[in-house]
């Protein structure tokens, strides 16, 4: 009986053998295959992310010199790529452009999300690679599979631009103008008491643009803060404390925040230091200390409800100035209808094409009151009322267009498009005419106006510019003193003069009329002429509004590392 239950299972086990061996056959077939399919899947993402890291380098915020990139170009330097890393052109092999931001809320907040947009709008590129693999090399039966790998790189180039900013040396006549601006509209009588030296030291002082909307920020978050309203005061006093100002900036700053003490106007955060794009603070950006100090300022003055009116003759300089010109009397009338701004955007369009990085002049209208009372020609005395309106316009500058580092350059250019301000003179002047013995001889009105110079637009490339060097990058285009004269010689040319006198008396001391018109525009001419040289000029330089050319600044460049994001569902 045991012999024969032995032989049995004998039996069995011979019978099962052939199964089990095909068994391990066949599980060894699909543990080989699939190994297999595993690896082919690998080398598909290891070549699908080394054709996204590339292609990003050719992608709009990388790559968007003079014109932006063609999806074509963008899908060339892909397969490029692809074949160095091993791709033998088989399969489909897919460029697109989109979107990586930030979740904000929700299960992902925090991570990385990559939407399609077009090239303009876009700062990734996207690659699906898509190919049929043998589901099995021994059963080929088995039919084929689709194995996929999706790769998205993010590089982009975000830059910190203002224009008109503050970059040539202030002389000692500019520097007593933007003196008696800036106290003025923190109503400081008599004006803050800077120099030259003192104002070039706060152009060349920079603050960490972290460090500075952190401090205002508190407890607050950051996002919550670049889109809210702060004091003027409080921006001020914040830029005291994280600002690199040592020695000669360390002390005009402080003077600055001690004239601001109690100024509670409320700005906006944005119209001072404005991060668009993804909206996050790109870290080690720097910016001028003076172009904190005059936005915030001006926005201070933007929102008063009256015109801020300086006596310029409270000035020891502009008043010693203005006597050697004739001029006894001097007021000024300021109407900022547009603070100056600090821009970090990157080199793309919104959802609208839009793009980002706008950054704007200045927007004032300045009317210079000077009181005269000067000689005609030996004959006669001029009193003259003289008040010249000077509107301007913002200069405007847009970032279209970037070159990022690669390799071993350390350097970026940037294309940007150049809006440059317009000018106009106005006048409506009344004067009298006069003489010690007859009395009154005239009275003449002067009305003028010069129609607008300088604007224009034009694309200009800044750089190209070291990546880590912290100094800001400037360059100038156009002439402002070209705009400035050439508004004045259109309004000297169009004046409307009308003269009411006493005909008998004119005539002894004139000669009629037309001498009478001759000794006034012989008169007025140079002075108005010498007023806007050495007076309106400066003025303009002093509160950046070059008129007729545009004053570049790039106060920093950030390159964000590559962003790689792999099996991507798009």
């Amino acid at each position: 009986m045991r012999q024969l239950g032995i032989a049995r299972q004998s039996g069995a086990i011979a019978l099962a053998t052939p199964f089990l061996i095909l068994f391990i056959l066949a599980l060894t077939v699909f543990l080989l295959d699939g190994a297999r399919l595993y690896a082919a899947k690998r080398e598909m993402q290891s070549i699908a992310n080394a054709a996204a890291t590339a292609a990003a380098d050719t992608g709009q915020t990388c790559n968007s010199m003079g014109d932006s990139p063609a999806l074509s170009d963008i899908q060339t330097r892909a397969e490029a790529a692809a074949t160095q890393s091993g791709w033998d052109g088989k399969g489909t092999l897919t460029a697109s452009t989109g979107l990586v931001s930030t979740v904000e809320g929700g299960a992902d907040d925090g991570q990385q999300a990559f939407e399609a947009r077009p090239v303009l709008q876009s700062n990734a590129v996207a690659i699906r690679y898509t190919r049929q693999h043998n589901m099995s090399l021994l059963l080929g039966g088995l039919g084929t599979i689709t194995l996929d790998a999706t790769a998205v790189a993010r590089k982009e180039l975000n830059a910190g631009i203002s224009v008109e900013s503050y970059t040539a040396s202030l002389d000692s006549t500019q520097s007593a103008l933007l003196n008696l601006v800036i106290g003025g509209i923190l109503q400081q009588d008599g004006g803050l008491h800077l120099n030259g030296v003192n104002f070039d030291s706060l152009r060349g002082t920079l603050v960490d643009v972290e460090d500075l909307v952190g401090g205002l920020a508190g407890g607050t978050a950051v996002g919550d803060i670049l889109g809210s309203n702060v004091t003027a005061g409080a921006v001020l006093s914040v830029l005291e404390n994280t600002s690199d100002a040592t020695g000669s900036a360390a002390t005009a700053l402080d003077q600055v925040v001690d004239a601001a003490v109690g100024t509670n106007t409320n700005v906006a955060l944005a119209d001072i230091i404005n991060v668009l794009g993804d909206g996050e603070l790109p870290q080690d950006a720097k910016i001028p200390v003076l172009d904190v100090i005059i936005s915030t300022v001006f926005n201070v003055g933007k929102a008063l409800p009256s015109s801020i009116h300086l006596d310029l003759v409270d000035s020891s300089v502009l008043g010693s100035l203005l006597s050697s010109l004739g001029v006894g009397a001097a007021t000024l009338d300021l109407e900022i209808d547009q603070a100056p701004g600090f821009v970090f955007a990157p080199a793309r369009q919104d959802e609208n094409g839009e793009w980002y990085g706008k950054a704007k002049s200045a927007d004032i209208t300045l009317t210079l009151n000077l009181g005269l009372n000067v000689s005609v020609l030996g004959l006669a005395t001029l009193t003259t009322s003289l008040p010249l309106r000077l509107d301007t316009g913002s200069a405007e500058v847009t970032l279209v267009g970037a070159r990022c580092a690669a390799g071993t350059t350390n350097q970026v250019t940037l294309d940007t498009q150049v809006q440059r301000s317009l000018l106009s003179l106005q006048t409506n002047a009344s004067v009298d005419v006069s003489t010690i013995l007859l009395g009154k001889l005239a009275s003449v009105s002067v009305t003028g106006d010069s129609g607008s110079y300088g604007g224009g637009a034009e694309y200009v490339e800044l750089g190209p510019i070291m990546l880590n060097d912290p100094q800001p990058y400037a360059i100038e285009q156009g002439d402002s003193g070209a705009a400035l004269d050439d508004a004045l010689s259109g309004l000297f040319s169009g004046l409307n003069i009308n003269i009411t006198s006493q005909v008998p008396l004119l005539n002894l001391v004139f000669g009629g009329v037309s001498g009478l018109l001759n000794g006034v525009t012989q008169t007025l001419v140079p002075i108005l002429e010498s007023v806007s040289q050495q007076i309106l000029g400066p003025l303009l330089d002093a509160l950046g509004l070059s008129v007729g050319n545009a004053r570049i600044t790039v106060a920093s460049k950030v390159q964000s590392p590559v962003v790689l994001l792999e099996d991507v569902d798009f």
